[in-house]
C-alpha cells in the first residue's frame, strides 16, 4: 500500500489526495488514456474513505486531470493535459532539476503585483465581498498560524483569480498550489518583526486597494504587502530552518 503523503497543514484530505494523485500523473510522466485504476483501488492504495476519494475525484476532474470511464474496462484514466496541469508539470520539472520552494517563492513573489494590479482592473462588487470574507475568516485565526496561513493563502489565489491575464493567472496559482504543498511546519514571521495583527493589516490594505480599482495604488500595496514565514520541513530540536516569507 502506497504511503499518502498529505500536507495536512495547508489541505483538506480530499485536496491532499488530488494532489498526490495530481503528482503521480506528472511524476510518472503518465500519458492521456492512461488507466489509474478503480474509485475503489484508490480508496485502498492510500487507506481513505469513500467520499474522500469521491472528493479528491471531483477536485481532479474540474482541474481535467482524469475522467471516469464506466462500464467493463472502465475506471478512471488520465485526461488530455489542461493548461494548469502542463503548468504544475512544468514546475516539478524545474524541482527535479535543482529548483526548489525558494526559487517558486521568488517567482511568485515577483508576479505579486502585476496579479494585483490585474484584479484591480477587472474588480466588482461581488469580488470585494468574496475577499472580505476570506479577511474575517484570516481575522478569526491570528491565533492559530497554520490556519492563518491557509486562509492567507486563499485570499491570494482569489485575488489571481480575479486576473484577466491567464497566462500570469495560471502560474501564479500553479506557483501557490506548489508552495502550499511543500509546507510543513508554520511560525510567525518574527525575523520581520511583524505578528499576523500587523501582516493581517497589510492584507486590508491590499483588498483595499484593490476594491479602489487603481492599478497604482494596487500596485503600491502589492509592494508592501510581507508574508508569513514558513519552513519546509518540521524542525529537529536544536534546528529550526526558516525560509523567506511565503504569503
Amino acid at each position: 500500500m502506497d504511503e499518502f503523503d498529505q500536507p495536512a497543514l495547508t489541505m483538506s484530505r480530499p485536496e491532499a489526495l488530488a494532489h498526490q494523485v495530481e503528482r503521480t500523473i506528472v511524476g510518472e510522466a503518465l500519458q492521456p488514456g492512461a488507466r489509474l485504476g478503480t474509485k475503489d483501488d484508490l480508496r485502498r492504495r492510500y487507506a481513505v474513505a469513500v467520499g474522500t476519494v469521491n472528493e479528491a475525484l471531483a477536485i481532479l476532474e474540474a482541474r481535467g486531470l482524469v475522467r471516469a470511464r464506466p462500464g467493463p474496462g472502465g475506471g478512471l484514466f488520465v485526461a488530455t493535459p489542461a493548461p494548469q496541469m502542463q503548468l504544475n508539470r512544468l514546475i516539478l520539472d524545474f524541482q527535479r532539476q535543482g529548483a526548489d520552494a525558494l526559487n517558486c517563492l521568488e517567482v511568485r513573489n515577483a508576479l505579486e503585483p502585476a496579479v494585483v494590479v490585474g484584479a484591480a482592473q477587472q474588480v466588482t462588487p461581488e469580488d470585494v465581498a468574496a475577499l472580505e470574507v476570506v479577511l474575517a475568516s484570516m481575522a478569526a485565526s491570528m491565533a492559530d498560524p497554520p490556519s492563518y496561513l491557509r486562509h492567507n493563502w486563499a485570499l491570494h489565489r482569489r485575488i489571481a483569480e480575479m486576473c484577466d491575464n491567464a497566462v500570469l493567472r495560471g502560474i501564479y496559482i500553479a506557483l501557490l498550489d506548489f508552495l502550499a504543498s511543500q509546507v510543513k511546519h508554520v511560525e510567525p514571521d518574527a525575523a520581520y518583526g511583524r505578528d499576523n495583527a500587523a501582516n493581517l493589516a497589510l492584507h486590508r490594505q491590499l483588498v483595499a486597494a484593490i476594491a479602489s480599482g487603481d492599478p497604482e495604488q494596487a500596485r503600491a500595496a502589492a509592494h508592501d504587502h510581507s508574508p508569513t514565514v514558513y519552513v519546509t520541513d518540521d524542525p529537529g530540536p536544536d534546528e529550526e530552518t526558516p525560509a523567506p516569507p511565503a504569503g
